[in-house]
């Protein structure tokens, strides 16, 4: 069943590398925003646990280190009484530094784990509505198959987006949706992917300040 845009809410996790203090990264998910007849803090205040806890099981996967710091989670409503509407912040859930630390040594900056999701719904207009992404950032993996990531380690991945699908989506709400802004509107029946081939994030590389290294060739 499609949901309104203004019925759903953004989570985000900011995260800010171990390794390289100058580079942070952030990714969301969405889901339904607080349904008619329930308070809003309580389901909030679930989210975020919910976030946390997905956080802490992927850093404690078999195959991966998160190798950085979770400082932030937040949730962003859309707001339509903005001059032009858009997603703003709703609430948030700082953490001291040092409370959420997965130290690892990470692979190289840019280089991140995409989740694919995809609505086995029916959308209205062209095919790229269907989709959401995300990218788990600061991979460190123990354990490589040809240079790519193992079955195990997918199978990890989705378990623990299932767990979280499962906790946001309590308390007669939907877990996960696939949002489409160019039809304002969300979707529920969720199919998520991971690929065995690292992906990476140009945004995450630039803002790294490179140190180069220069000789004369004779």
């Amino acid at each position: 069943m499609a949901i309104n845009l203004v019925d759903t809410w953004q989570c985000w996790w900011t995260l800010r590398s171990s390794r390289d203090p100058e580079e942070m990264a952030m990714f969301h998910v969405s889901t339904e925003a607080n349904v008619s007849g329930q308070l809003a803090q309580p389901r909030i205040d679930a989210i975020f646990d919910a976030m946390v806890a997905y956080w802490t099981s992927v850093c404690l996967t078999d195959f991966i280190v998160l190798g950085n710091e979770l400082e932030m989670v937040h949730i962003n409503f859309w707001d339509t009484t903005l001059l032009v509407p858009g997603w703003r912040e709703l609430s948030r859930r700082e953490f001291v530094a040092g409370t959420h630390v997965s130290a690892g040594d990470p692979l190289p900056n840019q280089l991140a784990i995409a989740i694919t999701l995809k609505t086995l719904e029916t959308v209205p207009g062209n095919r790229q509505s269907r989709y959401n992404r995300f990218y788990l950032p600061y991979i460190a993996m123990t354990e490589l198959a040809a240079g790519r990531i193992p079955l195990g380690t997918r199978q990890q991945i989705l378990a623990s987006l299932e767990t979280l699908n499962a906790a946001i989506g309590a308390n007669l709400t939907t877990g996960l949706l696939v949002v489409s802004e160019k039809q304002a509107l969300g979707f529920g029946t969720i199919e998520a992917s991971v690929g065995d081939v690292m992906d990476t994030q140009r945004r995450r590389r630039n803002q790294l300040t490179e140190i180069r290294t220069a000789a004369m060739l004779s």
